[in-house]
């Protein structure tokens, strides 16, 4: 036997002697040698829509909350819209206050679940903008085109719905739910325009 395959042969029998031992070490000390990548946590899902509900929602949370309610909107059958300012954060941490509306439709018939809703900030800014739109030059343009039914509406992330529907040549402006749309003067549009201004300032004046 020539010293080359003593030489590999010793080789071989090292190897297999490490590896015989790495087998033999204790489950605590592999750990050690080859770690586990560190689990990904799990982020909760929003339990809302809206950034605003689902903050005022958090259970276990002192939260410090202003309320602004501005005057209610009349609805077809009796009903009324009402509209608060609303504006929370945690007790000395008024720097990190969450801000929006809060939408309550008194109206008969509405299903408990649909009666609140919520609007975040950036939604009233939208909002605004829809409802100017619509009353506009343009808009109307839109309408008047031909069709069997023609509607321009806007809806928020918690439901809140309002637009203009025209069919047979006659237009109707409505607010709502998906599901529940209540009829009202086109002149209602720009009083809510004015009543969401309003929300806005009150909520930056805090």
């Amino acid at each position: 036997m020539t010293a080359t395959r003593v030489r590999d042969r010793g080789t071989r029998l090292a190897l297999l002697l490490a590896a015989s031992l790495l087998l033999a070490l204790p489950t605590e000390a592999q750990e050690e040698i080859a770690p586990a990548p560190p689990e990904t946590p799990i982020q909760p899902a929003p339990t809302h829509p809206t950034v605003l509900e689902s903050y005022l929602e958090r259970p276990g949370i002192l939260l410090v909350r202003r309320h602004h309610p501005l005057a209610p909107l009349a609805l077809q059958g009796g009903g009324q819209m009402r509209l608060e300012a609303v504006a929370a954060h945690e007790p000395g941490m008024q720097h990190q206050r969450v801000m929006g509306i809060r939408i309550e439709l008194d109206a008969p018939g509405l299903p408990a679940e649909e009666r609140i809703l919520y609007i975040d900030m950036h939604e009233i800014e939208e909002l605004v903008r829809a409802i100017a739109f619509i009353g506009s030059a343009t808009g109307g343009e839109d309408l008047a085109r031909e069709g069997d039914r023609t509607e321009m509406s806007i809806s928020t992330r918690d439901g809140f719905e309002l637009g203009v529907a025209r069919a047979a040549g006659a237009a109707t402006a409505f607010l709502g739910t998906p599901r529940a749309r209540f009829a009202v003067p086109r002149a209602a549009f720009e009083t809510l325009r004015a009543d969401l201004n309003q929300a806005r300032e009150r909520l930056f004046s805090e």
